[in-house]
């Protein structure tokens, strides 16, 4: 039998990774301080929904299938053993019998105002105007009809409450923020071959940033290089906007991340800028997720805004030549 050799696949060769580090320095300037201070308080959302969004949701809970229900079955089995046969048995006896079990019923008002982000009362007469056998499902298995419930309800938004005007944001209460402590969990191995070193001019709480497209690219350089960029920095991943999902596939409650975070000084003010860039300004070029995701994080930001009239959310940003025109035409975030 004749053998054949294969040939060898060479293995490829991990491309290299470095860790950034913190530049402490930044962290404790004033300027990076007041920063972090105006854009880190916590917000919660709240959706007001349409009569049409209502009626459809109402529309749809209505098919709800009933939950399957839980049986006990016994048999009894008579085993024979002879010499001659083996061993041998029998079903003598049996039954099957529907099994009657009582759930607690949970908050599931406040389950479904936390995981939809709708208004107890919304989420209230959904349900008293739906057909009574969604409540008894409700009562005969809590858990299936929760998540049935819900999944409808992020259906229906996904269909209807994409327009950011039926949403609106609150800030939490207790001054809750997001922890500065972030930036040094964000500590992790990033692809040597995609940074930008920023130790240039002490401006950034990294030591290097990583990009993820030529825009990123092209704005970490700039950011470095101008001087009216007091001080910087690439967001950490962990600082996430809640929104609404805008997939009926997704989770109830989405988040959203943006790029950049700047003080950029301007006529001899001061400005603090939150910064999504993009390869393109148009909202038209944009996938209706991103364009959706925007238009939500305006609400958030004007919240932040009533108590920091300096803030502003430039997104689409192309080029940094759209942060310096957005600033000067005091557009409202």
């Amino acid at each position: 039998m004749k053998v054949s050799k294969q040939k060898k696949v060479p293995a490829k060769k991990s491309r290299p990774k470095k860790t950034p580090k913190l530049q402490t320095k930044v962290l404790e300037n004033e300027k990076f301080k007041n920063l972090w201070d105006v854009i880190s308080p916590l917000t919660r959302f709240r959706c007001t929904v349409t009569d049409a969004a209502m009626k459809e949701c109402i529309k749809e809970l209505n098919k709800m299938n009933a939950p399957s229900t839980s049986s006990i079955e016994w048999t009894a089995n008579e085993l024979a053993m002879s010499q001659e046969e083996g061993l041998e048995g029998a079903i003598i006896d049996g039954s099957v019998d529907d099994l009657t079990i009582t759930y607690p019923i949970p908050d599931l008002i406040g389950i479904l105002e936390r995981s939809t982000g709708l208004l107890r009362s919304t989420i209230f007469k959904i349900l008293t105007e739906c057909d009574p056998k969604v409540l008894e499902y409700i009562r005969d298995s809590p858990t299936y009809s929760i998540g049935w419930i819900g999944k409808t309800i992020a259906m229906t938004r996904a269909k209807y409450l994409s327009d950011a005007y039926l949403i609106d944001y609150s800030l939490l209460e207790e001054n809750q923020r997001y922890p500065i402590s972030m930036f040094e969990d964000s500590l992790t191995p990033r692809l040597e071959e995609k940074t930008i070193d920023t130790k240039k001019n002490g401006k950034c709480p990294f030591d290097f940033l990583s990009w993820e497209s030529e825009a990123e690219k092209n704005f970490i350089e700039e950011c470095i290089d101008k001087k009216e960029v007091l001080v910087f920095t690439k967001l950490p991943f962990a600082y996430k906007i809640p929104i609404p999902s805008h997939n009926d596939s997704d989770s109830l409650i989405g988040t959203y991340n943006p790029d950049f975070a700047l003080v950029y000084k301007l006529d001899g003010d001061e400005y603090f800028c939150v910064v999504e860039t993009k390869s393109s300004n148009m909202s038209g070029e944009l996938r209706d997720s991103e364009n959706a995701k925007i238009q939500v994080a305006k609400k958030h930001y004007r919240t932040l805004r009533s108590s920091q009239q300096k803030l502003h959310f430039i997104a689409p940003c192309k080029n940094f030549k759209e942060v310096r025109a957005h600033l000067k035409k005091k557009c409202d975030c």
